[in-house]
């Protein structure tokens, strides 16, 4: 084989394995789940009430929350076929009792759409005491260990949490119930996280609530 020879082939060479990688490149944005082009939204807003062993259901509850979800690939075209246990929901200042938590109620279908509804086992990381503000923990949805967004459409929809396990520790026990105490009977600018009915004051009704998750913990 003659030295141009021998050029041409190692530029045929190259040009494959370029256009290889090209492809694979392709291939792989075209499969993997965008941050930037997905949509996350909520059906409903406001804050839900999380426990060791289940809260409030998201669909079916007394607001009828629900997180809905379309995965795009990186080009904005939706990617069917993912499985519902890809998905988790995640934040930093809930302890779920399986980590992250929850799974979609189903694959992707045709348009990349799937949602979350059920319900949510876990705590929150704290209150006021901890610097915790349960009305601006947000959920996040993670689809194959991607971070997709918040669970709204704007800032003010997000949907957040609060719960009766003030510690995160998986339990709600008489060490929830001090935190809770410290605020019990405040009228304004009540600690969110003790207001479980958000009607701005922290009460028997509250605690009635409180009460109703006693000594629930982490299956």
């Amino acid at each position: 084989m003659g030295f141009v020879t021998k050029i041409g082939a190692i530029k045929v060479l190259v040009g494959i394995t370029v256009i290889s990688a090209f492809l694979q490149v392709s291939v792989s944005n075209a499969t993997m789940p965008s941050g930037e082009t997905s949509l996350i939204w909520m059906t409903n807003a406001g804050r839900l009430t999380i426990a060791p062993d289940g809260g409030e259901d998201l669909v079916g509850g007394p607001n009828d929350y629900k997180v809905e979800v379309v995965v795009n690939n990186a080009y904005g075209n939706p990617i069917p076929g993912i499985p519902a246990t890809d998905f988790a929901l995640y934040s930093p200042l809930i302890h779920f009792c399986s980590n992250p938590g929850g799974q979609a109620d189903g694959p992707t279908d045709l348009g990349g759409y799937t949602t979350f509804s059920g319900n949510i086992s876990g705590g929150v990381a704290g209150d006021s005491a901890n610097w915790v503000n349960c009305d601006e923990i947000e959920i996040y949805v993670l689809v194959q260990g991607i971070e997709l967004g918040i669970a709204c459409e704007t800032a003010e929809e997000c949907l957040r949490v609060d719960s009766p396990d003030l510690n995160g520790d998986g339990t709600v026990n008489v060490t929830d119930f001090g935190k809770f105490g410290v605020d019990k009977g405040c009228n304004n600018d009540c600690d969110p996280c003790h207001d479980f009915n958000e009607d701005g004051k922290v009460d028997i009704a509250d605690q009635s609530i409180f009460a109703s998750f006693y000594n629930r913990t982490c299956p």
